[in-house]
């Protein structure tokens, strides 16, 4: 039950007209409440706050902070993205959670909200992001991580607030993409003190409160982020460099999505890049050049 300190503070903020001092309050009553084991009470006070808001459609009465957060397109299917077997299996197990997520409260058990994808640039982690998404009918909106470091003393662990009461209050899947550049470990370079409390900040909005839907972080430098960060998350999931199987599978299902012809010629030579993001910036340097062969025959 919330204390009676919560309550006046709460109402306090609802007599002053603050009504992002309200909310705030109200998750961190939520937050009570869901720490002591009052799952439903937690859900159903969070599901409160964003009364309009529409779990399955696509307008919620929490605007999007545009100066923090960036709309994503629609990802691929899931069944569609070239993972490894033990990975496809905690994403299926994630969604599973999600679409059960009212049966496991009434158990008592918490879904899995936090998921930590690692591993080198271009290896699908983004766009499995996308395709998580897809498969629970989420949102995806990525932190603008450049927005939300400020160089005032306080403005970045604001500015953390702000994007975690965001995904408090709508259902959608958080992406914090390159997570490194705010959860860099503590105790290396000049600007030690900043730093610290930038990584402190990260870790507090990660310990208090269940989102909506998931977040979600993806870091191409696991060995420079802080190690109390692993801990954060339910789940961390590596993405390797992909085998040339993997890109064939890959640039067949690119090539046939855009309609060009998935020939042994295109498709061994596309196999012999190095990552999902080579290939899928090959086939649309393939569709480009086939418009601009068009244009040229029109001119």
């Amino acid at each position: 039950m919330p204390t009676v300190n919560q309550l006046a503070r709460l109402f306090r903020r609802i007599a002053a007209g603050d009504q992002a001092g309200a909310t705030e309050i109200a998750l961190e009553i939520a937050s009570s409440e869901e720490e002591s084991g009052h799952h439903a009470a937690a859900q159903a006070l969070r599901g409160s706050i964003n009364p309009n808001g529409h779990r399955n459609g696509q307008t919620f009465s929490t605007p999007i902070p545009t100066n923090l957060l960036i709309h994503e397109n629609e990802g691929p299917p899931l069944s569609e993205v070239v993972l490894k077997r033990d990975t496809r299996r905690v994403l299926e197990d994630v969604a599973l959670e999600w679409r059960g997520r009212d049966l496991l409260s009434e158990a008592g058990i918490s879904r899995r909200a936090s998921l930590l994808f690692f591993g080198p640039p271009g290896c699908g982690k983004t766009l499995t992001a996308r395709a998580l998404g897809r498969e629970l009918g989420l949102p995806v909106v990525t932190a603008r991580l450049s927005s939300i470091v400020g160089a005032y003393l306080g403005q970045t662990g604001a500015s953390l607030r702000t994007l975690f009461m965001y995904a408090q209050t709508v259902p959608c899947i958080l992406l914090l993409d390159e997570i490194d550049a705010i959860g860099r470990a503590r105790g290396r370079g000049g600007d030690v003190g900043e730093v610290d409390r930038v990584v402190i900040s990260l870790l507090q909005e990660l310990d208090h409160g269940l989102p909506q839907g998931l977040v979600i972080a993806a870091t191409n430098l696991e060995k420079s982020i802080d190690e109390a960060l692993w801990r954060r998350f339910a789940a961390s999931l590596r993405f390797p460099h992909p085998t040339q199987k993997d890109l064939r599978s890959f640039a067949r299902r690119q090539l046939k999505s855009h309609n060009l012809p998935a020939t042994q010629a295109a498709l061994d030579r596309l196999s012999r890049l190095k990552t999902f993001a080579d290939v899928d910036s090959a086939v649309e340097d393939e569709r480009r050049a086939r418009v601009l062969a068009q244009m040229r025959d029109r001119i």
